[in-house]
C-alpha cells in the first residue's frame, strides 16, 4: 500500500524547475548559455538583448554544461550572422542564433542552405512586425512567417515559461531530425516582460540535451544511410578525415531530385521526433507541451484561435486557470475538470484570496466562471455590465449628498467588488431591476426617484 505523500513523491519530476523571475530573452539567455557552444548574432530590436547576453556570458568567461567556453562573433550584418552560425554547427558546435523583423529578411536565403545542409541549429526570435507603410517594431509575426517556406521547424512559446522550455525541446528536436529550427516569442509582449517561471536546472540541461559530441543511434532510415548505425549527436559537416561535398553544383534533374526527396527522407518524421521529444522533457520536468494544443474545447460555443501571447492572456482571463506553479496548469485543470480537489487549495491563505478577489461575484451571488453562456446574456448585470450608467449613478448620489466628485479613471467591474470588498452602486436606468441583495427597498425607491434618465456613455 502507498500512502498519499509517498505517492507525491513517486509523481514528483525529477528536474521541476527553479523558481525565479525572468523576462523571455533572459530565459532564452539562460537556456542558450547552458546548453550551447557557440552564436553569431547581430543587434535588432526587440531581440537585441539576447545576443547582448550572451556576448556578456562570453566577456565574463561563463562555461556551459559541459564545462566548455562560450563562442560569440557579431559580423558586419544578419545575413553574414546566418553564415556564422551555419559555420559553427557544421563544425560540429552546438548553435543558436537572434534575430527579429528585417534581420530574418535580410538572412532569409541562407536559411535554405541550412536546411539543405542538415544543419541543427536554432535561430531565437523576438517577433515583431516587418516595416510596411511605417516602421513598427511590435505587434506583428511577419517575421516568424516569412520563413514558412524555408524548411525550418516553428515552435512559439505563449509565455516566459514556454520560451524557456521549448528552447530547449528545439535543440532536441534539430539534434533528432537532423533539421534546423526557429523559437519565437512575442517581441516586447514576451521578450520584455518579466514573469514567474521554473527554470530548467543545468543539470536538466545535462541530460536532456547531452553533448555534442556524443555518439548516438541514427533514428531514420536516411540517418543511417548517410552515417551508419550510430552518428555523432551534432554532425561534424567540416572534418579534414572524412572530407565531403556540400552545397555543390547540380542540374536541373539531380536539383530536382534532391528537393524532392527532402520530404521523405528527412522532413516526414518531423513531427514523430518531436513529439518523442516532448514527451521526454515531460517524463523529466513533469511539464506537458504539444504540438498544437487546446483549453476547454469540449463545450465551446467559439474558439479562439492563437499563437504567442494571446493565447496566454485569454486563457489566463479565466482565474480558475492561474497555475499554482508555472508549466503546471494542465495537470491542474485536469484535476479540476475530473471533480478532484482544487489544488488551490494548498495555496498560502494571501495567495488564494487574491485569486478568489479576481473571480469578481455577480449580484446573483455566482461567479461569472460557474453560469452558462445563456445565463450571462440573459442576466440584468451581463458578463459586462453598464459601467456608464453605474458610474452616472453613484455620482448623482454623490452630489446630492453634498460630497465631491470622484477623481476620474476609477472602473467598477459588472455588479462585483473591488479589492477592498466595498460593493458597487448598480445602474440606475429605466427597466433596469433592482436586487435585494444590493439595496434595500427604500434606498432602491429613493434611488429610482432621484436619478434622472442617465443613457450609457454619456459621462
Amino acid at each position: 500500500m502507498i500512502l498519499k505523500k509517498e505517492k507525491a513523491q513517486l509523481d514528483a519530476p525529477k528536474y521541476p524547475g527553479i523558481r525565479t523571475a525572468y523576462d523571455g530573452s533572459e530565459a532564452v539567455v539562460a537556456m542558450e548559455t547552458a546548453g550551447s557552444e557557440g552564436a553569431g548574432a547581430y543587434p535588432i530590436t526587440p531581440s537585441t538583448q539576447m545576443g547582448e547576453g550572451w556576448a556578456a556570458a562570453v566577456a565574463a568567461g561563463k562555461l556551459n554544461v559541459h564545462g566548455r567556453k562560450l563562442i560569440f562573433f557579431e559580423p558586419e550584418g544578419e545575413h553574414a550572422a546566418a553564415a556564422v552560425t551555419a559555420g559553427m554547427s557544421m563544425t560540429g558546435l552546438r548553435a543558436t542564433n537572434f534575430s527579429s523583423g528585417q534581420g530574418i529578411a535580410y538572412m532569409h536565403e541562407s536559411l535554405y542552405a541550412a536546411v539543405g545542409k542538415r544543419l541543427t541549429y536554432i535561430l531565437n526570435i523576438a517577433c515583431r512586425a516587418m516595416t510596411k507603410h511605417a516602421l513598427n517594431v511590435h505587434a506583428g509575426h511577419d517575421d516568424y512567417h516569412c520563413i514558412d517556406d524555408t524548411g525550418f521547424f516553428l515552435v512559439f512559446g505563449k509565455n516566459v515559461q514556454e520560451v524557456a522550455d521549448l528552447n530547449l525541446i528545439s535543440h532536441r528536436i534539430a539534434e533528432l531530425t537532423l533539421n534546423p529550427g526557429a523559437c519565437a516569442q512575442d517581441g516586447f509582449l514576451t521578450s520584455h516582460v518579466i514573469e514567474s517561471m521554473m527554470l530548467a536546472e543545468r543539470e536538466l540541461i545535462k541530460e536532456y540535451l547531452g553533448d555534442p559530441s556524443d555518439i548516438i543511434e541514427s533514428v531514420t532510415p536516411a540517418q543511417r544511410m548517410v552515417f551508419g548505425e550510430t552518428r555523432r549527436r551534432i554532425p561534424e559537416m567540416f572534418d579534414l578525415d572524412y572530407p565531403a561535398m556540400i552545397g555543390v553544383v547540380q542540374n536541373q534533374d539531380s536539383y530536382a531530385q534532391g528537393v524532392a526527396a527532402q520530404r521523405p527522407f528527412f522532413f516526414d518524421h518531423i513531427q514523430e521526433l518531436t513529439d518523442q521529444a516532448m514527451d521526454e522533457f515531460y517524463q523529466l520536468t513533469g511539464r506537458r507541451y504539444n504540438r498544437a494544443s487546446g483549453y476547454r474545447l469540449d463545450d465551446a460555443e467559439y474558439v479562439i484561435v492563437g499563437q504567442g501571447s494571446v493565447v496566454w492572456n485569454a486563457r489566463r482571463s479565466e482565474p480558475d486557470d492561474v497555475p499554482a506553479v508555472p508549466g503546471g496548469s494542465d495537470r491542474e485543470a485536469a484535476e479540476r475538470q475530473e471533480g478532484g480537489r482544487d489544488p488551490r487549495a494548498d495555496r498560502p491563505a494571501a495567495r488564494r484570496g487574491s485569486a478568489d478577489r479576481s473571480r469578481s461575484s455577480c449580484r446573483h451571488g455566482e461567479s461569472r466562471g460557474e453560469r452558462s453562456l445563456e445565463e450571462r446574456r440573459s442576466a440584468p448585470c451581463g458578463p459586462s455590465g453598464s459601467q456608464a450608467g453605474r458610474r452616472a449613478a453613484v455620482l448623482l448620489r454623490r452630489l446630492r449628498d453634498g460630497k465631491p466628485r470622484p477623481a476620474a479613471g476609477r472602473s467598477d467591474r459588472c455588479g462585483g467588488q473591488h479589492a477592498t470588498g466595498r460593493p458597487q452602486a448598480a445602474p440606475v436606468l429605466p427597466g433596469h431591476r433592482f436586487h435585494p441583495q444590493r439595496y434595500s427597498p427604500a434606498e432602491a425607491a429613493d434611488l429610482a426617484g432621484q436619478a434622472p434618465r442617465v443613457v450609457p456613455g454619456s459621462l
